[in-house]
């Protein structure tokens, strides 16, 4: 399937606030106006800031950078030959979050949002709603911020669908885990919501916090920082957004021109779709079905500010068919002994696939490798299909 590019005309999120003032300070006035306009306007913006939103999202990435620093991983960015042969590109890095402190780029938002909040998370302790990779940020940050105790927890609120093994690898860390009537994973972020909100803990969401998408933003300021030529192009995986609004927020500051666009898999595309119809869709407005991606699936909250930001900052979208992001698993596993999450494999089944090619021929692309955490019986099927590969080369040499 084709990629969709979603055009700032048709879904724009620009509500520009123009600055008009003196030596003292700029006085913010909320208008229609566009982000050049914004950026023409404004007399203390760095040079690759488009919105008051965008704004808002770099000043918390950079309000996080301390603590994410102190606390987790600056992760490696590495080249690969054989990604830049099979995607006609000039070069392409990879951002190794798959080798973060828990696996995955989660960490950086939970540092983040705990570590600016903790009077209240050591009064009255943490909830949040995640099966996986979220969950163990959370509890990870929890453990060496704040420290487990008699008066101090973890609540994780996770859906009746979650496996068992998901369930007791969550049991294990101490966490309290309470699982939820529904399979609806937004129903179990809606009573964890509750449950803070009744007891005074912070609640940590996956994505739609400012405090979350700045620690993700992270990433985009390493990235930037590593590009030895700077870069023309960064791959995101998107589920709710969290990660890519604090990405491209980071990087179109820093690196202005930058593109930046969300990979999705063609089974379970929330946010795309929901940008493409100008709102957020609801349970079975999108198509929801099973995905090796599964650490991008599901909806998106309603009134998220992610929304927004991907409205404002992304610059198109890609999608991946199941097939796709398997081979791509294989690929980065046969090219680089690397086991990586098929939310990450989407980003790069993204850049190798033909109908893209022409897109990203002679650019330098980066690819934000979001987490390797990956379930035993999916690391056996992509071991099979990258000896498939190499029996596939073989025969055709």
């Amino acid at each position: 399937m084709a990629e969709s590019r979603v055009l700032p005309e048709g879904v724009s999120g620009w509500h520009a606030a123009a600055a008009v003032a003196g030596a003292a300070g700029a006085a913010l006035l909320v208008s229609k106006a566009g982000p050049a306009l914004w950026r023409a306007l404004s007399l203390d913006a760095p040079g690759g800031i488009v919105s008051p939103l965008h704004r808002r999202i770099f000043d918390a990435t950079l309000a996080a950078q301390p603590i994410v620093q102190a606390h987790t991983m600056r992760t490696a960015l590495l080249a690969s030959e054989p990604l830049a042969s099979a995607s006609g590109a000039k070069g392409v890095w990879l951002k190794l979050e798959s080798e973060q402190v828990t696996g995955s780029f989660k960490a950086r938002g939970a540092v983040s949002a705990l570590g600016q909040q903790l009077e209240a998370a050591r009064a009255c302790g943490v909830a949040t709603a995640s099966t996986g990779n979220h969950a163990k940020g959370v509890i990870r940050a929890f453990e060496g911020l704040v420290g487990f105790g008699p008066d101090t927890a973890v609540e994780v609120f996770v859906p009746a669908s979650i496996s068992e093994a998901k369930l007791r690898v969550l049991r294990s860390t101490g966490a309290n885990v309470r699982v939820q009537a529904s399979d609806d994973c937004e129903k179990a972020e809606a009573a964890a919501r509750a449950w803070a909100a009744e007891s005074g803990a912070v609640f940590v969401s996956p994505y739609n916090d400012l405090l979350v998408a700045g620690g993700q933003g992270t990433v985009g300021l390493e990235i930037a920082e590593q590009a030895p030529d700077g870069l023309d192009v960064v791959l995101v995986p998107v589920g709710g957004g969290g990660l890519i609004a604090g990405v491209a927020a980071a990087l179109k500051a820093r690196l202005p021109g930058v593109q930046v666009f969300g990979c999705q898999p063609e089974q379970n595309c929330c946010m795309r779709d929901s940008l493409l119809k100008g709102r957020i869709l609801g349970e079975g407005e999108f198509l929801n079905g099973a995905t090796l991606s599964d650490g991008t699936a599901g909806g998106i909250e309603a009134g998220s500010v992610t929304f927004e930001a991907c409205k404002e900052l992304v610059d198109g979208w890609l999608v991946a068919t199941e097939v796709e992001i398997l081979d791509a698993m294989a690929m980065v596993l046969r090219s680089h002994g690397k086991v990586v999450e098929g939310a990450a494999a989407c980003a790069v089944a993204c850049a190798t696939a033909p109908r893209n090619r022409a897109r990203f021929a002679g650019k330098n692309v980066g690819i934000v490798v979001c987490g390797g955490n990956v379930a035993p019986a999916v690391v056996v099927k992509v071991a099979q299909r990258a000896m498939e590969q190499a029996d596939e080369e073989a025969k055709t040499a």
